[in-house]
């Protein structure tokens, strides 16, 4: 039955949204998106399959039978529909746990970001993915935003009013019984609610008055909480899609119907969650005021039936009264005591009775109020701390007659002055270590003497979810703990409380004889109380506290062993949360090292090939400056790949420059090489002047490049089609100065100042699609700077273009040290006997040719095993050995080769994409003998050969 209401709801549902459906592929809202997720989520994970079938046929029947949808369309609409719905639950579970209420604001983010924003749009994704392969005239992109909005909306409108109807019964209460008053209410903010939204969306009202709308809202929120908010947005959404649909209200102002449906979707969409994320902080605000209101009422009730005695001494005849109370505190019977002072003397403990004394006389002197705390002993031997306060009486003649005071009993509270130091201790000690036993072994020396805890055990739950292993213990032999190291649960004593998820309190063990306890009487223990290690649903384990000394513990100790508890599980989620953290960097690590190691490996056949053409043929013009630009590019693009690998660099706003002596016209061409593209492809005029005479930066080429192509990509970016950008380059005393001028957007002279701070942007910009992010004019000056430069920005306003401004030192001593390009240097050769390593054939079979033209014998290897052999019979002077080959690992060559006699001699170089200080270490302890990271520089390689000997 249950299956069947689902299937006849969602086909109401899907026919509601038909209606709700603007002209074209434009849906408004889709309720049937918000009832697929809340059935899933309200229904056992078995049943899944009947609510995907009854999903299906109410689709299918709305769809192919009333709405004349091609089969294969509406069931590739169910298929989004049923992943959207699947992934949002499993999203929403996995966040906020079993819980499906929308009564805390953990379950409101999971329904508003999980299921309204991820969940659909996978299912938009799909679904628009059906629609613009059955149909080439519909666009993409419009339709995926509106199919998108659509489904979220009924996610957030939909799904929490079907939540609070099917699960918070309390709720409904509340809503049935409301009080005459609280009804006038609901009819009066009803009522004024709908006319003014109809008001506002059924007539041309302009859109902003829509906010006037916020007040009605608000109200609904602050007097209703989340349902009162879940009807507002249900009652709001029809109103302004049933008008916007018969042409009213300020969105059908939009002529275009995917503009119009859009910012329709978008006002709901953000208000709708706006209103319930409020809602949810409200109620859980005012849950967390209530218990705190409840704990005062108590705090209160404790106060007033408190034992307060009062206190009257006569001062001339020296005669004290006492109420009854005050004989209950000291534990006497009315004629045990004298009524004198001194009788009251003779009970204070003796290190504090001339303080007592003295500042009830200091009082008296100073006519001021007095306190003191003095130490009795009872006469049945208990110890107990009394607080006197009082004030004296004068006569006419100013002389002290009579005290007035009041007599308590503070033991207790002196007791919870000590254990909330001790509490504070243990805070402490939860912050001093992140070992879990070294922390409760601390624990229990700080505890123990207060509270009388001589024994603990912890037990964590094991991967399985249904058992407990013993992780710490004090307190019993190691052939107890033996015994009890692993429990099932129910097993034991622990092992219930992690069945029964509640505390457990066992006083006079020795006397109780519990079926489950007896080997913790056999180890003496009198009393034993265990807690949950709960994090929220998530059971961590247990926590067990114990003692040889006394038979119980009372309300307030088993308070602080429950708060020491709760001190223990923050502990224990925030380790859980580090292992968490630390995992994810180190699996992040080993992604970007991956991904950095995949991505040298092309680049190496690529510089390979560059250089053999050079060294082929260079004497074509035209080649040569082809080979140029690609060793320049590949040369940038394993700087990049290098960066990867040092995220953290930019996280803590600290850039590394890699600096050598380059000239001026490679920096410019580099920046120039990649956005000349967009320059041509904006129609823009660039004009270039550069100096005439060498100019030598000792300077980062990449870092340097990025700052003048980032100048460029700006200029022409933010600049009409058909502009103008002047690089000017000349050198004024020992620096160079490079501007960029265009002929653009300008900047306002207001903004100028603040213009290369971080996410700092240029007004206006943000109208334009290719928008930045507001970083790279604040990593330009920080690269500029670090160069031991500076740049500044001028512009005369907006739509006046502007010129960025780069000074930057240049290496003065090229006048006496020519600077000889790199490029220039001929080929070093050799005579040795070289084996090339590499699975890869392209880069194996490139950099082989680069080293035989050296004059080197040359052989390849594509795998470990083939490396050991042929090194075995070839003998090489030289092996370039990658590191992930097949069959063997070079590190595993390495060691190979290094245990034969013949291979103690060989030069092994280590030639791969894996460059972390890690892989490094790895590389030196296998036996290489250099670490090269791809793709190698040839040059610096034949260099290297070349100084090796060839005997």
């Amino acid at each position: 039955m249950c299956i069947l209401f689902f299937g006849l709801v969602y086909f109401a549902s899907a026919e509601l949204g038909h209606a709700l459906s603007l002209p074209g592929p434009f849906a408004s809202i889709w309720p049937p998106s918000g009832l697929y997720i809340a059935g899933l989520l309200l229904s056992e994970q078995r049943r899944w399959p009947l609510l995907v079938a009854a999903a299906l046929v109410a689709n299918a029947a709305s769809g192919v039978l009333l709405h004349g949808q091609w089969l294969p369309i509406s069931l590739g609409f169910w298929l989004s529909g049923t992943a959207e719905a699947l992934a949002g639950t499993f999203l929403i579970r996995r966040f906020s746990g079993l819980s499906v209420t929308i009564s805390s604001l953990r379950n409101v983010l999971a329904i508003t970001v999980f299921s309204a924003l991820f969940s659909a749009a996978l299912g938009s994704t799909l679904a628009t993915s059906v629609i613009t392969v059955t149909s080439k005239e519909v666009l993409w992109v419009p339709v995926w935003q509106t199919w998108w909005l659509a489904d979220a909306l009924g996610m957030l409108i939909v799904a929490p009013l079907v939540l609070v109807v099917a699960t918070d019964k309390q709720i409904l209460l509340r809503m049935a019984s409301v009080r005459r008053s609280r009804l006038f209410e609901v009819i009066t903010l009803g009522s004024t609610f709908v006319a003014a939204a109809q008001l506002l969306f059924g007539s041309d009202e302009p859109y902003h008055r829509a906010f006037l709308l916020l007040p009605f809202r608000l109200w609904a929120t602050l007097r209703f909480e989340i349902p009162g908010t879940i009807i507002a947005n249900f009652v709001l959404a029809m109103i302004i899609v049933i008008n916007t649909l018969r042409g009213d209200g300020p969105f059908a102002a939009f002529p275009v119907i995917a503009e119009r449906t859009l910012i329709m979707q978008a006002f709901l969409y953000l208000s709708s969650v706006f209103f319930l994320v409020l809602a949810a902080l409200l109620r859980e605000r005012r849950q967390a005021a209530k218990i705190v209101q409840d704990r005062e009422q108590r705090l209160r009730l404790a106060m007033e039936v408190s034992a307060t005695g009062l206190l009257d001494w006569n001062i001339n005849t020296g005669v004290m009264t006492w109420s009854p109370e005050c004989y209950l505190i000291f534990g006497l019977r009315k004629e045990e005591f004298d009524g004198t002072a001194a009788g009251l003397d003779r009970l204070l403990q003796q290190e504090d009775r001339s303080r007592v004394w003295a500042a009830v006389h200091t009082a008296i002197e100073q006519r001021t109020k007095y306190e003191c705390e003095f130490r009795i002993i009872r006469p049945d031997g208990n110890f107990r701390w009394v607080v006197n306060l009082g004030r004296a009486v004068y006569d006419k003649q100013g002389q002290a007659q009579q005290i007035i005071g009041t007599l308590t009993d503070i033991t207790e509270s002196k007791r919870a002055e000590d254990r909330m130091r001790l509490l504070g201790e243990v805070a402490g000690v939860l912050l001093s270590t992140d070992d879990l036993d070294a922390m409760l072994h601390s624990l229990l020396a700080r505890i123990g003497p207060t509270l009388s805890v001589d024994a603990y055990f912890n037990y964590m739950v094991e991967d399985t979810g249904d058992t407990l292993r013993l992780m710490s213990y004090a307190g019993i032999s190691q052939e107890t703990a033996s015994s009890i190291t692993r429990l099932e649960f129910g097993q034991d004593l622990c092992g219930t409380v992690a069945l029964r998820r509640q505390p457990l309190v066992i006083p006079y063990l020795q006397q109780v004889d519990h079926p489950k306890a007896q080997w913790a009487r056999a180890a003496g223990l009198r009393v034993y109380t265990a807690y949950p290690l709960l994090s929220g649903d998530l059971l961590l384990g247990t926590l067990a506290f114990s003692s040889r000394s006394v038979d119980q513990f009372d309300s307030e100790e088993l308070a602080i062993l429950q708060a020491i508890t709760q001190y223990v599980i923050v502990f224990c989620e925030r380790l859980r949360l580090l292992h968490k953290v630390q995992e994810t960097a180190r699996r992040k690590d080993e992604f970007l090292a991956t991904l950095a190691h995949e991505l040298r490996n092309p680049l190496v056949p690529v510089r390979n090939a560059v250089q053999l053409l050079n060294m082929k043929a260079p004497s074509i013009k035209e080649l040569r400056w082809a080979t140029d630009v690609i060793d320049r590019q590949v040369q940038q693009m394993a700087r990049l790949i290098d960066d990867l690998m040092d995220v953290s660099r930019i996280n803590s706003n600290k850039l590394e420059l890699r600096k050598e002596r380059i000239e001026l016209t490679r920096v410019i061409e580099g920046a120039l090489d990649t956005s000349r593209p967009l320059i041509q492809q904006r129609g823009h005029e660039l004009i270039v002047t550069l100096p005439p005479e060498l100019i030598i930066l000792d300077a980062d080429l990449t870092r340097l490049a990025q700052v003048f192509l980032n100048l460029l990509n700006n200029a022409a970016k933010y600049m009409d089609s058909g502009g103008r950008i002047d690089l000017h380059a000349e050198q004024q005393g020992n620096e160079v100065v490079v501007s960029v001028k265009d002929t653009g957007i300008g900047i306002a002279a207001d903004q100028l100042p603040s213009l290369f701070e971080l996410f700092s942007q240029v007004e206006g910009s943000l109208s334009r699609s290719q928008g930045g992010l507001g970083i790279g004019l604040a990593l330009v000056k920080q690269m500029v700077e670090m160069h031991g430069g500076s740049i500044t920005v001028f512009s005369e306003g907006l739509g006046k273009g502007s010129e960025f401004v780069a000074r930057l030192p240049i290496v003065i001593e090229q006048q006496n040290t020519p600077y000889t390009s790199a490029d220039n240097k001929a080929m070093p050769s050799s005579k040795l006997r070289v084996l090339v390593v590499d699975d890869n054939f392209d880069a194996a079979s490139s950099m082989a040719m680069l080293v035989e033209m050296m004059g080197n014998d040359v052989r390849m290897a594509h795998d470990g095993e083939k490396a050991v052999a042929a090194a075995k019979e070839f003998r090489p002077h030289a092996m370039l050995l990658d590191i992930g080959l097949p069959k063997m690992n070079g590190y595993d060559v390495a060691r190979t080769i290094r245990q034969e006699s013949w291979g103690k001699s060989i030069f092994l170089i280590a030639v791969t994409g894996w460059g972390q200080e890690d892989d490094k270490r790895k590389s030196r302890e296998a036996g290489f003998d250099l670490h090269m990271i791809k793709p190698v520089d040839p040059l610096a390689l034949m260099e290297l050969l070349a100084s090796l000997p060839s005997t």
